[in-house]
């Protein structure tokens, strides 16, 4: 019977255990940009600033959107990126590089010139741990089995 106790007590600790780390809050990614430094070239916009990442952690950086503020507010600019819907890394991003763990990078990239302030939306992105796949596999199986669908950090439908 004691037997029986302990190898209970310890399964349940383990599940305590798995449960713990799975549901525990995730690295926050940190990445410090600088003020751009733009050069006009007739139609096109060089935008040159520095990432800094404080991670311990390589991470990929994307551009996924450019905004243009009119004076009224900003709105996205849909003829500033290229669209490429089948390319399976990018999706509708335009790759800037990656930053190694802790490290320092000038970027480039060139937009459309336009009248008005411009912005870019920068997606950061790293490979996933162990505990991140275990930890989205088990919100995904939760969603399931309450009949919901969820979204990723970066908002696309996950299902």
């Amino acid at each position: 019977m004691t037997r029986k106790l302990v190898v209970v007590s310890i399964v349940l600790a383990a599940i305590s255990a798995v449960t713990f780390v799975l549901l525990s809050r995730p690295d926050e990614r940190t990445v410090l940009f600088s003020t751009a430094q733009a050069e006009t070239n007739g139609a096109t916009v060089k935008l040159r600033f520095y990432a800094t990442n404080t991670t311990s952690r390589k991470l990929i950086l994307q551009v996924c959107a450019v905004a243009r503020n009119d004076g009224f507010g900003w709105v996205v600019d849909i003829h500033a990126l290229p669209t490429r819907p089948y390319e399976p890394l990018s999706g509708f991003a335009e790759t800037l590089g990656s930053l190694e763990a802790r490290g320092h990078k000038q970027l480039t990239f060139q937009i459309p010139s336009a009248p008005g302030k411009a912005r870019l939306r920068v997606r950061v992105s790293s490979r996933a741990t162990t505990i991140q796949k275990a930890r989205l596999a088990l919100s995904r199986w939760w969603a399931n089995a309450r009949g919901r669908r969820i979204t990723s950090d970066s908002g696309f439908l996950i299902w």
